[in-house]
């Protein structure tokens, strides 16, 4: 269930990751939706400052711990402007042994407070090429590039900077081949609108995740993305009955009509938070392992099957 929907461009039939290009074939067991390090300060707002020793020393215990459940790799979801750092998810994924796949792209949930003001005018045209530059030339002068695009939106219906994203990353994931991971929640009618303007520029629902759709209240609102082909994240694992109950609920809909291999699963967690004490709490990527199997045995999924 998480490991089809990554790559770069479809003929090198490869995954990007920040130490460079594996096989597909290599990418294993994948957490498809976490975080190892959030700012949340905002885009006009300076970082807040931290020491890259500290978050090292906080995250390579949590990515060893993965290893030990047999996980190879993990996708990290933050955008820049919220705090992405590619030298330091370079050095944790060599100090843990964890492929780690970083991303490039513009969150515009939270009402656009993690795009920069002299952004939010820009074409989807201009955004794309932004984002098009570190797909080719390496993000933030490193020779590390992104493995998918990655925004977000506010719930429906589209503002017009929420349009924009979508349109400008279905530009981008034409150019380069890379999927769009947008954080959509629960709003169907902001999911549906994104799937019409892919269509519209041309480009597969195939090629899209809907990031938080254990947030959907009615899960037959999902019918139609899954109908159109879109990847179903269900990525809000926490170590609770109701988040268990839930994320099984989501899975059990999913093999009733056969969506099985659409679905994506992780937890959403982390982080280390740089305005915190120490970071400040961090929550769990084992839930998947540590709670969720048992429940989907209960519904005829073993744990083989829910790794792959």
């Amino acid at each position: 269930m998480a490991s089809t929907c990554f790559g770069a461009p479809k003929q090198e039939a490869r995954i990007i990751t920040v130490n460079g290009p594996i096989p597909t074939n290599q990418l294993g067991c994948t957490l498809t939706h976490e975080h190892i390090l959030v700012d949340f300060s905002g885009a006009d707002t300076p970082a807040v400052k931290y020491d890259p020793a500290d978050v090292v020393a906080r995250a390579v215990p949590h990515m060893q711990e993965l290893k030990s459940y047999g996980v190879k790799t993990l996708a990290e979801c933050t955008p820049m402007y919220i705090g992405r750092n590619v030298r330091l998810l370079r050095r944790i994924s060599k100090e843990s042994g964890m492929q780690i796949i970083t991303n490039t792209g513009y969150y515009g949930a939270r009402n656009g407070a993690f795009i920069p003001e002299y952004d939010k005018g820009k074409s989807a045209k201009e955004l794309a090429a932004i984002w098009l530059v570190e797909i080719r030339n390496g993000i933030d002068g490193t020779d590390i590039f992104p493995g998918f695009i990655k925004i977000g939106v506010n719930p429906g219906p589209l503002n017009k900077i929420d349009r924009n994203l979508i349109r400008a990353a279905a530009i981008t994931c034409k150019e380069s081949g890379l999927p769009i991971h947008s954080h959509t929640g629960g709003s169907p009618e902001a999911g549906f609108e994104q799937i019409q303007i892919l269509k519209e520029e041309g480009v597969s629902p195939r090629s899209w995740v809907w990031v938080h759709a254990h947030g959907v209240k009615n899960l037959e609102d999902l019918r139609p993305a899954f109908e159109s082909g879109a990847w179903i994240s269900f990525d809000g694992l926490r170590p609770t009955e109701k988040s268990v109950d839930r994320i099984a609920n989501c899975i059990r809909f999913s093999k009733e009509n056969g969506w099985l291999k659409q679905i994506l699963l992780s937890h959403d967690a982390g982080w280390y938070n740089p305005a915190e004490p120490d970071g400040g709490e961090h929550r769990p990527y084992t839930v998947c392992f540590t709670h969720l199997q048992e429940a989907a045995r209960k519904i005829g999924i073993d744990k083989t099957r829910l790794r792959s």
